[in-house]
């Protein structure tokens, strides 16, 4: 099976990577070959347009990058070990919304590479929770693939 390539670039962000890498091999690992940009246009030539859609969760999920950093930054949240935000305190109810729609639409984007290379959303969220854990800033809340929450 051979898998097309998409490359991106995330904006500056002290606790996320600068590249959003989900490309998986025919092991189920993530190639650090694929990424996508957030505002949904490819870096480099790639097999196939990215879909209105896939540029419309680009665009909130960048939006949000300042909001979902904050949350984390206070320990209110953290990110678990499939790929999603977790509540890890008390939320306002513009925090809570901030989380489910940003788990949404995480969730959509995984649903769409977890397609396109013949997986499951788990499998493309446990790939994405291993990235996050090895980009995120020091203070944050993280979850280890065996479930345990740590501070890194």
């Amino acid at each position: 099976m051979r898998f097309g390539d998409i490359d991106a670039v995330r904006p500056p962000s002290p606790l996320r990577s600068d590249t959003l890498n989900i490309r998986l091999n025919s092991s189920h690992e993530i190639d650090p070959r694929f990424s996508l940009r957030l505002d949904g246009h490819p870096a480099r030539a790639h097999r196939g347009n990215c879909s209105e859609d896939q540029a419309a969760i680009h665009g909130r999920i960048k939006a949000r990058v300042a909001q979902v950093d904050q949350l984390k930054l206070a320990q209110l949240a953290g990110e678990n070990n499939k790929g999603l935000l977790e509540q890890k305190g008390q939320l306002s109810p513009e925090q809570t919304e901030l989380m489910n729609a940003e788990n949404t639409d995480r969730r959509a984007l995984y649903n769409i590479i977890a397609t396109r290379n013949g997986v499951t959303i788990g499998v493309v969220g446990a790939q994405r929770a291993e990235q996050i854990r090895n980009n995120s800033a020091a203070g944050i809340w993280l979850q280890a693939a065996d479930g345990t929450w740590y501070k890194k």
